[in-house]
C-alpha cells in the first residue's frame, strides 16, 4: 500500500507542467484514484494537483475529477477537505475566476488554497 501511495503522489506531481503529452492525459486518472484512495493526505494533495492542473491545463476539464469532488464537498468527514473541495469545484467550474490567480507552479497546497479562500471571499 505503501508503494502505491508513493506511486500515485509522483504520478500527481506534474513539477512544472513541462510534461509530454501522455502525462498530461492520464493525470485526470490518476487525481481520481487519489480522490477517491480513502487517505486524507493523499485526497489533499489530490485537490490542490487538480487546482494546479486545470490551472495550466483548464481546456483537460474531466467530469469525472469534478464529480469526484463535489461529493467530497458534500460527503467527506472532513471539514478541510470539504472545504478545499468547494473551492476547486468553484474555481474549476468558473475557469475565468482561476485565469485570475498567478500561473506559477505553487509547491505549498495551504498558500494556493489560502489565495483561493482569500480571493473567493473578495468576490
Amino acid at each position: 500500500m505503501k508503494s502505491l501511495i508513493i506511486t500515485l503522489v509522483a504520478a500527481l506531481s506534474l513539477g512544472a507542467f513541462a510534461q509530454s503529452k501522455a502525462v498530461v492525459e492520464k493525470a485526470p486518472q490518476n487525481y481520481l484514484a487519489a480522490l477517491k484512495s480513502g487517505n486524507t493526505g493523499m485526497i489533499e494533495s489530490a485537490i490542490f494537483q487538480v487546482v494546479k492542473y486545470q490551472m495550466f491545463y483548464p481546456d483537460q476539464y474531466n467530469y469525472e475529477v469534478v464529480g469526484q469532488l463535489i461529493r467530497l464537498a458534500n460527503n467527506s468527514r472532513s471539514e478541510i477537505i470539504r472545504e478545499k473541495a468547494r473551492l476547486a469545484v468553484a474555481y474549476i467550474q468558473h475557469a475565468e475566476w482561476l485565469s485570475k490567480i498567478e500561473k506559477k507552479d505553487y509547491k505549498d497546497g495551504e498558500e494556493l488554497f489560502t489565495l483561493l479562500r482569500d480571493r473567493n471571499a473578495a468576490k
